[in-house]
């Protein structure tokens, strides 16, 4: 089950929109993992730029305005890794709750 929460956004109109920023919450254990999400968003045309932080297990991506962010999530998930979260231009999903990692001994 998915939930979408609006966050405050600057009032703009589509046209306005140069290009749209997505954030994704990625389940990502290894340097494998996060090699998986680069090589799919360096793949993907229409993508300005894009950042995967493996510590954080997140994804910030810059993309042009006519790449939606249904096809960057699609790739992502293609990866085999679990998409816990995104954010489109604002607009939160949660995918599926995140289990707190055990605190080491």
């Amino acid at each position: 089950m998915s939930a979408i929460i609006q966050s405050e956004m600057p009032e703009t109109t589509p046209k306005e929109l140069s290009e749209h920023t997505y954030r994704f919450d990625i389940g990502m254990s290894c340097s494998g993992c996060s090699g998986a999400v680069n090589r799919v968003l360096g793949k993907l045309s229409g993508i300005k730029s894009y950042d995967v932080n493996l510590g954080a297990e997140k994804a910030l991506v810059t993309a042009e305005p006519n790449l939606d962010y249904d096809t960057v999530y699609e790739k992502i998930k293609k990866t085999g890794k679990t998409v816990y979260s995104g954010e489109a231009d604002g607009v939160l999903t949660i995918y599926k709750e995140r289990t707190p990692k055990p605190a080491a001994a």
